[in-house]
């Protein structure tokens, strides 16, 4: 079987890792037929523009507006930056299953693109878990969540989520790193 070597060194972007065998003597450049890929880009477009304009507006609106900078706006205002994050990547996303392979847009870019991703998934779990969680104490003790459950903490709350998530990431990109430094022994 022919092998071929991986250009861009980035075995983060879901294809093969260096000098990976390949069961045909071209490389693949498409994964799905161009009918497929088509529709899928016209929807991805559609969804680009309208989640970046969206949560552009949501964070616009919570920053201007002091009465919108209620507790659960601050949630979803780092959720709208969180999802804001993945619309931005979305062209990258785009290229990447219209042109399989190679990358052509370096290891920095694969492994950012990677981090970014990872990041975003992290945040919007952990929002929607902290958002669920101050909603529940705000249901079931009222009185105590007004004292408790203040903006003050809530920023809080959301810098360290942002803080974790981060960190979470970095442990999963370096893990990918130890274990490729581990196996090539």
């Amino acid at each position: 079987m022919p092998t071929w070597t991986n250009r861009s060194n980035c075995s983060f972007n879901c294809s093969w890792d260096d000098n990976a065998t390949y069961w045909g003597i071209e490389q693949p450049v498409n994964i799905f037929p161009i009918p497929v890929l088509t529709g899928v880009t016209v929807t991805c477009v559609l969804f680009f523009f309208v989640g970046v304009t969206g949560n552009l507006m949501t964070i616009l609106v919570v920053t201007k507006y002091k009465d919108m900078r209620t507790t659960t706006n601050l949630y979803l205002s780092s959720m709208a930056f969180s999802d804001l994050l993945i619309f931005l990547c979305m062209p990258l996303d785009l290229y990447r299953i219209w042109r399989y392979r190679p990358w052509n847009f370096g290891n920095i870019l694969c492994k950012l693109f990677q981090f970014v991703s990872e990041c975003c998934t992290y945040s919007t779990i952990l929002n929607i878990t902290a958002l669920s969680v101050e909603r529940y104490f705000a249901i079931c003790f009222p009185l105590r969540a007004k004292v408790v459950v203040t903006k003050g903490r809530v920023r809080g709350v959301i810098l360290v989520l942002w803080i974790s998530h981060r960190a979470k990431a970095l442990e999963e990109k370096e893990g990918d790193d130890w274990r490729k430094r581990f196996e090539s022994r």
